[in-house]
């Protein structure tokens, strides 16, 4: 059985770290919105944006000793369920990434998605996802 949402989602909203126990396709699309009171958009300033959200992928071989990082590096006890990165959290999380590689790869993934890009999240891998602004999203 396939289902399908169409969310309208705010900008620096999202999800915190969760699994998916099917694979699940996001894809997202831009909404432009009116200027406030006075302001008007000139050529330079029209509304594109280039960055819709950011994802986080950790390498389900990881879940166990990421969800302990995030325990003790972040000072949150119930680790990663819920957990949602910000700006903050950014280094630490490729530091992690490329202290406990995978396959010769960093275990902690991060994927910018653009307008009209689909985002694949396969089965059983933890995510979480920031929207960077309003955005149409289609799951």
């Amino acid at each position: 059985m396939r289902t399908s949402l169409l969310l309208l989602v705010k900008a620096k909203l999202g999800t915190g770290f969760h699994v998916d126990r099917t694979q699940a396709e996001n894809i997202a699309f831009s909404v432009a919105t009116k200027p406030q009171g006075k302001a008007k958009l000139n050529k330079a300033s029209s509304h594109q944006p280039s960055l819709l959200a950011r994802w986080w992928f950790v390498h389900p071989y990881m879940t166990a000793t990421f969800n302990q990082f995030v325990t003790n590096d972040f000072g949150r006890p119930e680790g990663i369920a819920g957990f949602k990165p910000s700006v903050e959290h950014f280094d630490a999380m490729y530091a992690f990434g490329d202290r406990h590689m995978v396959d010769g790869r960093s275990s902690v993934l991060a994927v910018l998605q653009g307008p009209g890009d689909r985002v694949q999240v396969p089965p059983g891998w933890p995510h979480a996802v920031t929207n960077l602004e309003l955005r149409l999203g289609i799951v």
